[in-house]
């Protein structure tokens, strides 16, 4: 198998997990989950060993319509670390969790345990993308479902008003974050003096070139 089919074979199995984790019983939600954590970690180890043994990088391009236009995939050393840092983490805590999230398998709370693995599925697989995406829609894209996904695991015990107020707090934070780092791209592209102007196709923002 090629490097690239790994990759999405990886960030495939991170998204199943997620969605079976809502289609199983309570009790086998954590082992679904740490199942295809383990398994997207290890798809991903080829394509690191290429990236850092072989001095090479990943590359591939979707286009899904008109208006991402090409959309560019890159796993360059740096982002290879980020995405294993994120794999192995996920699996870690998905290992973890089978313990504390036991609590919440009775008194009618399953349907938390199953918002808990599918909202950690999408923000792993979100945050992969925010840093192998070269296009700048598409990273938009990728870092609000990264925001939202986070936001419910921050008010995952919404019984708790702190909670939600503290989660309320994060997702505008986010939202602010992301107004800057748009700037920053528009910054990096714009001649001095001259606002840049977004074409509806091909938006590249390769900032490591």
């Amino acid at each position: 198998m090629s490097a690239e089919l790994l990759f999405f074979l990886s960030i495939f199995s991170i998204a199943a997990g997620g969605v079976l984790s809502l289609a199983v019983k309570p009790v086998m939600k954590a082992a679904v989950n740490v199942f295809f954590s383990a398994a997207a970690f290890l798809f991903f180890l080829y394509p690191l060993y290429k990236i850092f043994a072989m001095n090479g990088s990943v590359r591939a391009s979707l286009t899904p319509n008109t208006l991402f236009g090409t959309v560019p995939i890159v796993i360059d050393p740096l982002s290879a670390f980020f995405v294993f840092i994120i794999l192995l983490f996920t699996l870690l805590g998905s290992i973890y969790s089978a313990g504390y999230m036991g609590i919440y398998r009775n008194g009618g709370r399953s349907k938390m345990i199953s918002g808990y693995y599918f909202f950690s599925s999408i923000l792993a697989l979100s945050m992969i993308l925010v840093v192998t995406l070269q296009n700048i829609i598409a990273f938009s894209l990728a870092w609000e479902l990264m925001s939202l996904s986070s936001f419910f695991l921050v008010i995952f015990d919404y019984e708790d008003a702190k909670n939600t107020r503290a989660g309320i707090y994060y997702l505008v934070s986010m939202h602010l974050c992301l107004a800057v780092i748009i700037s920053g791209f528009y910054s990096f592209q714009a001649k001095p003096g001259i606002l840049p102007s977004f074409p509806s196709r091909n938006i590249l923002i390769i900032i490591k070139q």
